[in-house]
């Protein structure tokens, strides 16, 4: 709980005027104001909120990130992995996310202030319907976008990924647009209402897009299942164990995972 007081103590007034003077407003009426502005205010605060809570990122494979508009798609751990990723891109990135993540303070309202889209997978009809118009927002070719294939948080960081609804994967293949792989791990520890540990690491690997050339002649199953088994390749045999060794060195008597089979 002490970190969360620490953040609240250098952050709290920081947020409340952000939340005054230009949070709400963008969130409200974000085409008003240009897209690099907004997203360039929402990744200093969100960085610095990151900084309080004692947040370090590693960060590998930047140069795989394409010069186009791209779809990043990544497995999902947090409610703090899209602010993560807004933590170390440099370029806007706009997310779709569940309807539940609306409410989430914070959250919320980034989504909102960087255009994004709340999709809920509990009524197929709206599903589709918000799918369709990230095709026609990807069909722009003006922004990056990004989406968590699994649907929903797995709470687990040590499990395997959920499955990849390969439908996540449909207006990508529909417009043309190279897809982004990200593996990530460790933002699960971030938010805990009692965390065990000071610092916490985030490990964020780019894996090379997936080009129009490369899935032309595939079905979007196969598709989720090659990024989904390239990004799970990706945790279990280099995030973890970086992790691990990050951890283990840290806090030798305390790590709770000191063995990795």
């Amino acid at each position: 709980m002490l970190h969360y007081i620490k953040a609240i103590f250098f952050q709290g007034i920081p947020i409340l005027w952000a939340y005054i003077t230009w949070m709400k407003r963008y969130s409200k009426h974000p085409d008003r104001y240009p897209l690099a502005l907004r997203y360039k205010k929402l990744s200093k605060l969100t960085r610095n909120v990151a900084k309080s809570l004692n947040v370090e990122f590693h960060i590998e494979g930047l140069e795989n990130i394409p010069n186009e508009p791209y779809y990043l798609v990544a497995n999902h751990l947090s409610f703090f992995d899209p602010l993560a990723f807004v933590c170390v891109l440099d370029k806007p990135i706009t997310f779709v996310a569940k309807m539940e993540s609306e409410k989430m303070p914070f959250v919320g309202l980034a989504v909102k202030i960087l255009n994004g889209l709340f999709i809920n997978r509990d009524d197929i009809k709206e599903s589709l319907k918000t799918m369709m118009t990230l095709t026609d927002c990807l069909q722009e070719k003006t922004r990056n976008w990004s989406i968590f294939p699994e649907g929903k948080r797995n709470f687990d960081q040590m499990a395997l990924c959920g499955e990849f609804h390969h439908g996540t994967f449909r207006a990508a293949t529909r417009t043309n647009t190279p897809i982004l792989p990200a593996a990530i791990f460790g933002t699960s520890r971030v938010l805990q209402t009692k965390p065990e540990y000071k610092k916490f690491p985030i490990f964020i690997k780019f894996l090379p897009p997936v080009l129009p050339s490369q899935y032309e002649n595939m079905n979007t199953k196969d598709i989720a299942k090659n990024i989904q088994d390239s990004i799970q390749r990706t945790i279990s045999f280099d995030l973890r164990l970086k992790d691990h060794e990050y951890m283990s060195k840290r806090y030798p008597n305390k790590y709770r995972f000191n063995h990795i089979d």
